[in-house]
């Protein structure tokens, strides 16, 4: 078999690194392939924060503040009540079959 101790060693070791070798081919992560980054329309930079400055305050002017939004929800709630509430006839709410 083996001539010496020694040989039986090196052998172990290199079966050993065959088979770490294949398993770390195996367990390699496959790169994500990522699409190109698109350009901006605005190329300069400081034009950038003014038209950003600009779209906020017409966004703001035009009352779609995301801060104002559930003020403007609760409203529109109690119309939409109130205009039920005048829909449907008396006699439904006096009715015995509810």
């Amino acid at each position: 078999m083996y001539r010496s101790i020694s040989e039986l060693i090196k052998n172990l070791i290199a079966s050993m690194n065959e088979n770490e070798g294949e398993i770390t081919v195996k367990l390699k992560p496959v790169p994500k392939i990522k699409p190109p980054r698109r350009n901006p329309s605005v190329k300069n930079k400081s034009n950038r924060t003014d038209y950003m400055k600009n779209y906020m305050k017409e966004y703001r002017e035009n009352g779609k503040d995301y801060q104002k939004v559930p003020d403007k929800i609760k409203e529109l709630r109690k119309r939409q009540k109130k205009r039920r509430k005048e829909k449907l006839p008396v006699s439904l709410y006096m009715s015995p079959s509810l």
